[in-house]
């Protein structure tokens, strides 16, 4: 029995080593007269691999603000430098929108906002938009969750905060 498999397991190693050994024996003509060899496809060591065209740069791509629709307490001397500050986050927002789907988005997204008293975000989502890329506009109001604006006494506040996406 031992026999038998040791003699089965020579035989999977020769089925095994088949393919390379078919290789070799192609690697000389069928003309015994000739000794030409055929070369492997493709040659990745001898030749120059077409360069990849370098992406262009987006770090002129910036998300600018509108007019902003407020009704509440919070003045725009109080949201005015959180959502500017905050702008940097969403410009990545649309960087990467681009990197994702190049050439596909440019237009308005329309942020809404529900602000507390205690100046943290309730409430964060795309109120309209015009853009058709779900993955951009959950990035946006992910980041836009996480501002924190000045607290304020008298309930709260809510913005509606028109966004251009700009194209390339």
């Amino acid at each position: 029995m031992t026999h038998v498999s040791l003699s089965l397991l020579h035989l999977g190693l020769v089925l095994a080593l088949l393919p390379s050994l078919s290789a070799c024996g192609q690697s000389r003509s069928s003309d015994s007269s000739e000794t030409e060899e055929v070369s492997p496809e493709p040659q990745a060591a001898n030749e120059e691999a077409e360069p990849t065209p370098a992406r262009p740069s987006l770090d002129h791509l910036n998300v600018t603000v509108g007019e902003i629709d407020a009704l509440g307490t919070l003045t725009a001397e109080g949201y005015g430098p959180v959502i500017q500050e905050g702008l940097d986050e969403l410009s990545l927002c649309l960087r990467r929108a681009h990197r994702n789907r190049p050439g596909t988005i440019a237009g308005t997204v329309t942020l809404s906002l529900i602000i507390a008293r205690d100046g943290n975000v309730g409430s964060s989502f795309i109120a309209g938009t015009d853009l058709r890329d779900d993955v951009m506009d959950r990035c946006i109001s992910d980041a836009a969750r996480e501002w924190t604006f000045p607290a304020v006494e008298n309930g709260i506040t809510r913005l509606l905060i028109p966004l251009q996406m700009p194209a390339p």
